[in-house]
Formats: C-alpha cells, sequence, structure tokens
C-alpha cells in the first residue's frame, strides 16, 4: 500500500476521533452512541461529499451530527460552557469579551450582596429569574422520625447548622418567551 494512502487513512481516522471527542465533551453522550451517530451521518453521504467534509472543522462536523442526534432525541446537550456564553454575548452585542467577563463578574458580586446577610435576600434578574434566599434553622437531630423511604423503619436526624439555601423561580415573561 503507498504511503499516501495510508497517510490519508490514518488522517481520516484521526479527524473522526477527533468529531467523536468533540461529541463526547460537548454532549451527554456515552461513546457508543457518539460513534454510532457519526456512523450513521457518515453512512448518508457518498464518499465524495466525505472527502469535502475533511476541509471542514471537525467541531462543525461534530456540531451538524449532534443537531440531528439531539432533534431525533438520541443525544442530550449539555449546554454552553462559560467561555461559550461569554463569546456570544460578545458577538452579540459588539463588546469585548473581557468587558463582558467584567460585567458577569459585577453581576455576580451584586447578587451575592442582595443574598448575602446584609441584603434584602431577593434579586430579581428583569426578564428572567427571580432569586430568594431562603434561611433555614438549625435542627438539634437526635428525634426519631418514619423512614420515608421504607415504611414501618424509622431514622434518627443528624444535626444541621443553620444554612441558606437558594431558590430561583422563572419570571411570566420568562416562561411566556419559552411557550
Amino acid at each position: 500500500m503507498p504511503s499516501s494512502v495510508n497517510s490519508s487513512k490514518s488522517y481520516k481516522q484521526a479527524y473522526w476521533k477527533e468529531v467523536e471527542r468533540v461529541l463526547l465533551s460537548q454532549y451527554a453522550a456515552q461513546p457508543s452512541s457518539a460513534s454510532q451517530a457519526i456512523r450513521q451521518f457518515r453512512a448518508r453521504f457518498p464518499q465524495q461529499v466525505q472527502t469535502t467534509l475533511y476541509n471542514s472543522e471537525p467541531k462543525d462536523i461534530a456540531a451538524d451530527i449532534a443537531r440531528d442526534e439531539l432533534a431525533s432525541g438520541n443525544l442530550e446537550a449539555n449546554g454552553l460552557r462559560k467561555a461559550e456564553i461569554f463569546d456570544t454575548i460578545a458577538k452579540e452585542t459588539g463588546h469585548t469579551k473581557a468587558e463582558v467577563e467584567k460585567f458577569f463578574a459585577a453581576l455576580e458580586g451584586l447578587v451575592v450582596r442582595q443574598l448575602g446577610k446584609k441584603g434584602t435576600g431577593v434579586f430579581k434578574l428583569p426578564g428572567l429569574v427571580e432569586l430568594r434566599a431562603v434561611k433555614k434553622p438549625a435542627s438539634k437531630g437526635g428525634e426519631t422520625r418514619p423512614n420515608p423511604f421504607r415504611p414501618g423503619e424509622f431514622i434518627v436526624t443528624k444535626p444541621k447548622a443553620v444554612r441558606v439555601k437558594v431558590r430561583a423561580r422563572p419570571l411570566r415573561t420568562f416562561t411566556e418567551a419559552l411557550s
């Protein structure tokens, strides 16, 4: 076998391995389902079209495969990573990525102050969500209660310190926009 054919074959194998790696890293997929999705994707295209695919970035091909698989229900999306969120917002608003990061840092500080000890305990992100800090009191522990998972048995509760739970509630405009 000539070396150019062999190197072309190894390039193709490396290419599809990279596509599979991107699929696994960005989507909640099992290795078997990712490789099966790639096989189905490649089977839909004739060999001539596949050679033009190698000019595309593996992440673009992985995005195409994932879009098809998400639509068919075979994959679940992991969601955007923080860097992808910053990039998207920066592109859509025309600001730099550094400015977007500063904005989110300032927003985080504002939310922490509002939900903290000296804050109001409520923060509304306009048009999206309301965050509410709910203070849970301490419990002594040592009480005997029925076990909710095994009827007829009792459990002894453990002591718990005072804690703050953050509850998120979507605002009406947000839920209407999703409908």
